[in-house]
């Protein structure tokens, strides 16, 4: 039988809370990245090629889409105790 110390484990759980801290934070911020370089595109394809009303409705349900999801994803973050978003 393999006992483990309990400051051992608990330093392996702490390490691996930062872990996904750290790794939460760097995926929200290529969400980030990748959602304002996606709509910028868009938005210029709009303003450029398209005039369509259907297309304009969906960049703006787009857009509510991406505060919505960037609120959930910074409260969660503050709630991990991230000091800097």
């Amino acid at each position: 039988m393999y006992v483990r110390d309990s400051n051992n484990i608990s330093t392996e759980m702490s390490h691996m809370f930062f872990c996904f801290r750290f790794r939460y934070k760097d995926e929200y911020e290529k969400f980030k990245l990748y959602c304002s370089v996606t709509m910028l595109l868009f938005a210029v394809f709009l303003k450029f090629l398209v005039f369509h009303r259907v297309f304009d409705a969906l960049f703006s349900f787009l857009l509510l889409w991406y505060y919505c999801t960037l609120t959930v994803r910074e409260s969660i973050l503050i709630s991990n105790g991230s000091r800097y978003l």
